[in-house]
């Protein structure tokens, strides 16, 4: 009798906990986006899509459309939130890099943005990105702070000796 009772819990907690991921699934709201770019620089399936810092989703499929000069690659953007999210159909996508070394991502730029909300597998207008665009703004801040340090340096420097004349 008590095995039938502990294998009855086991069987309804397990019910409750897949209704509840169930559930879960149902409360997010879904869009499919997608952008153009004539390179996406290491971007790959799973990478984060961003807007303004917060993650909303995340790049579906990375497909090369060599035959299309208009649309050389193409990503996918899988937008979930427990929230009911408008991207605006002007919006921009860029990729960029976390850090110096970190994953790129999709950021969604819609600061500029007015248009009506994107409708689902429409295409948002893509930024062109400078290639390795931290990693120059890392080296120009590194060169500033190598002359300071070169100035500073020289500043404090002790003034050379006289030379002395050898005695006849």
């Amino acid at each position: 009798m008590l095995r039938k009772f502990v294998l009855a819990l086991i069987v309804m907690v397990g019910l409750v906990v897949l209704s509840s991921l169930f559930t879960a699934q149902l409360g997010l709201h879904r869009q499919t986006l997608k952008a153009c770019f004539n390179d996406v620089e290491g971007l790959r399936s799973g990478a984060e899509v961003r807007i303004a810092g917060v993650a909303v989703g995340f790049v579906g499929n990375v497909r090369p459309n060599p035959q299309n000069k208009g649309c050389p690659a193409e990503i996918e953007m899988r937008l979930a939130t427990s929230y009911e999210l408008h991207v605006p159909s002007d919006a921009q996508a860029e990729i960029e890099t976390a850090g110096v070394l970190g994953p790129s991502f999709v950021n969604l730029d819609a600061s500029q943005a007015f248009g009506v909300p994107a409708e689902n597998y429409s295409y948002l207008k893509s930024r062109p990105t400078r290639p390795n665009a931290v990693l120059e703004d890392f080296v120009k801040v590194l060169d500033q702070r190598l002359a300071t340090a070169d100035k500073l340096i020289k500043s404090h420097e002790p003034a050379a000796p006289p030379v002395q004349q050898p005695k006849p």
